[in-house]
């Protein structure tokens, strides 16, 4: 979920799969009214699972909405890094991809004018995947920081990883030469062995997630650490 300040509205997305035919992926875009004490809530769009609708890391820059998708099911996949106005996300020829990291990748936070992003460890052969723009999207490297062990990092936050010492100095040392890198080749019988991880899989988080730091996040910006309430149905 993410706030866009010039609609004052959230954004949300839900949902992970297809089950009987119905959609569990909505985009949702909510407004407050505080007078009143209530939220208004409405569907921008529903797909499957295998589209770019199925996504996180939901960002808003400078008027425009960037997300990651993790679509999966039969091939082709529709993922990738797309951003595009927030008028046009029910109209996906008016998408721009900015990087497509072949795998399953649902987390992003923009920054300063650095784009960070993760892969999902178990669908991925890297062990704890970046990938990394230092230009808004105009060009990419993606880092393995195999000495972590096979993790998917799911929550990103600046002071966070300007602590975590592996992942800065492998941006440090890599900064100067901002480049995609060659695709690694997929698994073989991925989805065994995403089935053969799933229950020990590395979720971790990147950094340490003190109180007395989150609690200064949320007083630089209200809108952190919020709870959206997701209408019924």
């Amino acid at each position: 979920m993410a706030y866009n300040p010039a609609e004052n509205a959230f954004y949300a997305c839900t949902g992970d799969r297809d089950i009987g035919g119905k959609h569990e992926c909505h985009w949702l875009k909510g407004t407050y009214d505080a007078d009143r004490d209530e939220w208004r809530w409405a569907v921008l769009v529903s797909d499957s699972s295998n589209s770019r609708y199925k996504s996180g890391g939901i960002n808003f820059v400078d008027g425009k909405l960037y997300w990651i998708a993790d679509a999966n099911g039969p091939q082709p996949y529709d993922r990738g890094i797309f951003r595009c106005d927030p008028a046009d996300l029910a109209r996906p020829e008016a998408h721009t991809m900015l990087f497509n990291p072949q795998y399953e990748s649902a987390n992003m936070i923009i920054e300063d004018g650095v784009i960070l992003a993760s892969h999902y460890a178990p669908a991925s052969p890297y062990a704890t995947g970046f990938m990394i723009s230092l230009d808004m999207g105009r060009t990419w490297a993606q880092y393995d920081l195999k000495e972590l062990g096979r993790r998917s990092p799911v929550r990103f936050d600046r002071a966070a990883n300007l602590r975590h010492r592996p992942l800065v100095a492998a941006i440090e040392q890599n900064a100067s030469a901002v480049a995609q890198q060659p695709q690694a080749p997929p698994r073989k019988d991925q989805a065994a062995q995403h089935a053969d991880q799933r229950g020990d899989r590395g979720v971790d988080d990147v950094g340490d997630d003190r109180e007395d730091r989150n609690r200064e996040d949320r007083n630089r910006d209200p809108c952190k650490g919020f709870h959206a309430m997701l209408p019924s149905g």
